[in-house]
Order: C-alpha cells, then structure tokens, then sequence
C-alpha cells in the first residue's frame, strides 16, 4: 500500500464512523489491531516520507473523526508536517483540520500546535482562512487548553476584516466566541463587533441551542454584559417551543449567564425551570448543571419550590452526589440556603459527600464558608461535616489565604450553630493577629466575629483586645 492508498482507506473509515455509530466503535474493539497495523505501516520512514502536507492534515483529521487518539501518530506525522518543505504548502484548511482532529481526541502534541500557530502568524496563509477554519482552529486551542495569545490575535484580527464577520455562520460565531471565551481573550472591540454581528436582523433566529447557549456563557465568562445582546438572547429563547430544544447544558449555561451579568429576566427564568421539570430532563443533570443552575436562581432570589425540590431530589441521588466536587457542594448549599428552601434529605446528602477525603483537602476557603454559612443559615447542625470541615481548616497553613470576609462567617457559622472547635478558634485567633490583617476587616466582620468569639470559647484574648 502506497501512502496515498492508506490515507484513501482511513479516509473511508472516518467517513463510515460517521454515518454508523457500530462501525466506529468497531475500532475500539476487535478493529483496534488492524488500526495499529495501518499506523505502523503509515510510520515507516519509506512511507512517511512521501507523504504531502495535505495527506498528512486528513491523517490527523481521520483519526480524530474516527475518535482513536494515537499519540505516536500525531507526533511522528506532525514532525514531518513541520519541516519547512512541506510546511510552505499547508494551506487554511489542512492547518484547522489538523488542529481539530487532534482537539477531537484531546490529543496534546503541544510542539506541533506551536508549529501550526507560528506558521499563521507569520507566513501569509492568514489570509486565506475563511469563517470555519478560523472557528475551527480557535476551538481546537481552546479545547486543548493552549493559549496561543499571537495566534489568537492573529485570529481576532483576521476576523475583523472587511465585512468577514457577516460570513460566519451561527455555529462557526458560537464555537469562536466559546474558544475566546474558554481562553480569556477579551478584546473589546472584537467581542463589540461579534455582538453586534449576532444582533443582525434575523441573524438570532437562526441559532439553535447550543450556539444560543454558548453566546450567552461567553459574554458572561469574559464578563461583558451587553445589555442588548442579553435581551435579544431572551427573546429568543422564549420564543414558542424553543426551549424544548434545550438540553441540560444548554438550559444550565443559559440561566448561569444572565446570572453572573446580573441581567434578570423573569420570565426566561420561569420558562427555563418550566423546561427543566419537563420530560425526565433533570435526570439528565450532571452535578455541574445542578450547582449552576441552583446558584442562577438563588442569585436572582428567585424561589421557585418545583424546580427547587425536584433539583434537591436530583442531588440525593446516589449516583449523582458521589461527583460534586467541593465547589459544586459549596455552590449547591449556599444556593438553597441563600433561598431559605430546607431540604433534610439534600443537606445530609451534601454533607456524606463533604466529608470525603479528597472533596475535604480541596475546600478553598470560600468553599469553607460557604458550606458553614448554609448549614447555620438553614439551621441544620450537622457536627459529623462541621467537625470534619474545622479539623480540615485548622490544619497547618489551609488559613492562610483566608480574608476577612471568609473568617468572620466561618466564625459567625460555627457560633450559630453552637459547635466549638477550639483548634480552629485558635487558628482563626492566630490569623486575625497577623500584620496588617486586623485593618482588612469591615465594620460589620469585626462585630460578627467579636460575637462569635464568645461562645465559641476563642482561646487568646489578645484577639478580643486586638479588635
């Protein structure tokens, strides 16, 4: 077999594996000898070498397509795309397809990615990249958290020619804008120009979920609220029948962004809860979707019993609570508390999961507030999590990065509820004592933990003298 002739076959599996979910997982299985006798043939230097800079991009595209990740494919192949010779002839397309289909299979090769990045900026195939390479090479540096700041000027740059907005189509604008947003790049004039390109008439109407979810996360990820941007995102979404589209992501990552803009909209908040009860849709909820989507609503006050006890029911499920994170149990216990919505079989389910070893050791400091502040919001003295958050706490150096804020309602939390736990106390003394630190406290934190310190039994009075 010519190179030719094996890049033609894989170029037929990738596009079977398309069309037929049984033949791609076929590779995974009894078919993965036969991909290894078809890589170690690809990888014979005879054969390597012969390959063109455009056999070797649909390579790593077909790969990917496929969803095999061969990293010793990538690597061998991607040195022979970087030499110079065959580099000058890599065109747009070859360049996005390469980078895609390594994304797709979360396939790292980072020399390779500094090759291709290097090669857009600096040679003049810029030029030639149209809407879906330039979303697609965008998407595939994001996915594979790489940011290439030259390259994603370069892009952003590109993009603002001209009328070339007007070119992307609703996926190519929403997978951009995602990548951006995932990468941190904010340039303002550029994300002016994408809102305003959105908010063409006619331009909303035709995105579908996914996209209209992903505008929204971006803008709010980079912190940009576009007020006119948000209400047209709005008026979309409840426009009929279009939430029933939505699937959990989407609807998380919807309310999630009008939330964190501070952008309240009463009526997509009702429709989304709607949506959510609907369909046995929750089940579906990943514990992501569920702290997301609690702490939306529990932003904007908005207390709505359905969704919120169908959302308590979804987080005591067994296979569910064992995933949160410490941050999503934080979230999940401030967002009910916040609420006031008390939910015995929820809290106890968030508090088995704190207790774990690991979700422990990665309790950040607003975390520990957070998780504290809820149980004594709602009244539910639970001394198993709390005694097992404090002996976390008080370990050497984990107060440290502790601000004010976090001290006083740690403080206040614990003194609420009347557990007294004197190693942390002394901890907690031992920081408010620290240089400078006293002087970061508001008026109020002095106060809540002035009174906390009483019955808690605070061990040094040297911290009720120095407050």
């Amino acid at each position: 077999f010519s190179a030719a002739a094996v890049c033609y076959t894989v170029d037929a599996f990738a596009a079977l594996s398309a069309r037929d979910v049984v033949f791609r997982d076929h590779f995974a299985t009894q078919g993965a000898a036969m991909l290894d006798d078809v890589v170690a043939h690809l990888l014979d230097p005879e054969i390597l070498g012969t390959l063109t800079g455009r056999q070797a991009a649909r390579l790593i595209w077909a790969f990917g397509k496929i969803g095999i990740r061969r990293d010793d494919l990538v690597q061998r192949v991607g040195q022979h795309m970087g030499q110079p010779d065959i580099l000058q002839y890599l065109n747009a397309q070859d360049i996005s397809i390469t980078v895609w289909g390594m994304a797709k299979v979360r396939s790292t090769n980072r020399a390779l990615l500094a090759t291709l990045a290097q090669h857009i900026v600096h040679s003049s195939v810029l030029r030639d990249f149209q809407a879906l390479s330039i979303a697609n090479t965008a998407w595939a540096f994001a996915t594979l958290g790489v940011r290439n700041v030259e390259l994603l000027a370069a892009l952003a740059e590109r993009t603002m020619q001209d009328d070339f907005l007007s070119t992307f189509r609703p996926q190519e604008l929403a997978n951009t804008m995602w990548a951006l947003a995932t990468l941190g790049y904010n340039k303002e004039v550029l994300m002016s120009s994408i809102a305003a390109r959105t908010m063409e008439k006619g331009f909303l109407a035709t995105f579908k979920a996914q996209e209209l979810s992903n505008t929204a996360w971006s803008f709010a990820t980079l912190s940009i609220p576009d007020e006119v941007l948000m209400a047209g995102i709005a008026k979309r979404a409840l426009q009929p029948g279009y939430l029933s589209t939505f699937q959990a992501q989407h609807l998380a990552n919807l309310v999630w962004a009008f939330a964190t803009l501070g952008v309240r909209n009463d009526a997509l908040m009702a429709a989304v809860a709607a949506r959510t009860l609907q369909d046995r849709l929750l089940t579906t909820f990943t514990a992501q979707n569920v702290a997301n989507t609690a702490w939306a609503y529990a932003r904007f006050g908005a207390r709505d019993e359905a969704l919120l006890a169908a959302l308590a029911a979804r987080v005591a499920d067994e296979g569910l609570v064992g995933t949160f994170s410490a941050q999503g149990v934080a979230t999940v216990a401030w967002a009910f508390a916040a609420l006031n919505y008390r939910d015995e079989r929820l809290m106890a389910s968030l508090a088995m999961r704190a207790q774990d070893r690991a979700v422990l050791e990665a309790l950040t400091p607003q975390n520990v507030a957070y998780i504290a502040w809820a149980y004594a919001r709602l009244k539910f003295r639970h001394e198993g999590l709390l005694n097992a958050v404090a002996d976390r706490t008080a370990e050497p150096g984990v107060l440290a990065p502790f601000t004010a804020q976090w001290i006083a309602t740690t403080c206040w939390s614990f003194a609420t509820v009347g557990i007294r736990h004197d190693k942390l106390m002394q901890g907690i003394a031992e920081r408010i004592l620290e240089p400078g630190m006293l002087a970061t406290f508001t008026a109020q934190g002095l106060s809540t933990t002035a009174w906390a310190f009483v019955p808690l039994g605070v061990p040094r009075r040297a911290g009720m003298t120095a407050i």
